[in-house]
């Protein structure tokens, strides 16, 4: 399986490849080859293999078990995309029992280049060469040269920001999935309450991910005196899709709502009047749903700063291994 990334990068020397890219989230680790850049500047992904996290108890055994798939390629450089914070050598995921240090695997591996990012650091800077056909616009409105936000749900509710810096793109890495949940309207306050019965601090993520989605089922049933089984994220959204069950149509919508809301949180909070781009697993699994839903709607809903977010527009990222793209991009540059 391969992969054309639209990423035009002068500092990609021939002498780099090939290497390693990843993207790892909470539930599985996506593996690619990068083995050379073609004569229109787009980074050859190869060799594409998905590893279940479950299946490895350590980040090491994952990236051993890609390299022995390659039998015997010759690789000196990694770059691995993420969930969670990279704060120095020691990374430790947010949403997997895995830690290691940067310095420790360089050594065990004998590579000359282990580049940890964040997911959506890497996914932020692949936005910068995605063309028509890997985005759906999901709402009008006026591209500036201007900071761009990334954000998008999966295992966990990923955030970052693509800034223009001197002809170039920076890409800005956070955490501003654990911000905190704003309720609008009198279910969502209800809900809330709930969810702070139970887990205490309601964040963005408690809501915005997989498990969010099962969380907002269950909570909703009980705002609603609703006795309900519980159910897996997968088999919630399948029946809101199907239109077979009442409270789950319920809560996709409410989910997309709560989207909406908290991308023009993120589009105000960081001057985004590049775009807003929505990544993750979820959204475009429930495209069509979504589509047709209020997350317009409650992103344009934003009081003395509506005037602001109307004119932002918003794209819906469809592009194949977008993360693997930022991440070979993002190596090259470190080359």
């Amino acid at each position: 399986m391969s992969a054309l990334a639209t990423v035009n990068s002068p500092l990609a020397q021939p002498d780099v490849f090939p290497y390693v890219v990843a993207d790892i989230g909470g539930t599985n680790a996506r593996w690619g080859l990068v083995t050379g850049v073609d004569s229109a500047g787009n980074y050859c992904i190869e060799s594409i293999q998905t590893f279940a996290n479950a299946q490895h108890p350590k980040f090491e055994d994952s990236l051993a078990a890609y390299l022995e798939s390659l039998q015997g390629v010759d690789v000196a450089r990694v770059c691995v995309a993420l969930a969670g914070p990279v704060l120095g050598d020691r990374i430790d995921m947010t949403n997997i029992n895995w830690s290691f240090s940067i310095r420790e695997v360089e050594e065990a591996f004998g590579l000359r280049k282990l580049l940890i990012v964040n997911d959506f650091t890497a996914l932020a800077y692949a936005t910068s060469a995605l063309g028509e056909a890997d985005v759906i616009r999901v709402k009008p409105g006026t591209q500036k040269n201007a900071p761009r936000a990334i954000i998008g749900p999966g295992t966990g509710l990923g955030m970052a920001t693509l800034v223009p810096l001197a002809g170039r793109w920076l890409p800005l890495s956070g955490e501003g999935g654990h911000t905190a949940f704003a309720p609008c309207g009198e279910e969502e306050l209800a809900l809330c309450k709930v969810l702070q019965q139970q887990i205490g601090y309601v964040s963005k993520e408690a809501l915005l991910s997989g498990a969010g989605i099962a969380r907002i089922y269950a909570g909703l049933a009980e705002v609603r005196g609703l006795d309900v089984a519980a159910k897996t994220a997968a088999d919630i959204s399948g029946a809101a899709v199907r239109g077979d069950d009442p409270l789950a149509v319920d809560t996709l919508h409410l989910f997309c709502r709560v989207m909406g809301s908290a991308a023009a949180d993120l589009a105000l909070t960081v001057g985004a009047l590049g775009g807003v781009y929505l990544g993750g697993g979820i959204l475009p699994k429930i495209r069509e749903f979504f589509l047709a839903s209020q997350f317009v709607e409650c992103f344009c809903s934003k009081a003395v700063m509506t005037h602001y977010v109307e004119d932002i527009p918003v794209f819906l990222i469809v592009a194949d291994e977008p993360a693997l793209i930022g991440a070979a991009a993002l190596l090259a540059e470190h080359s």
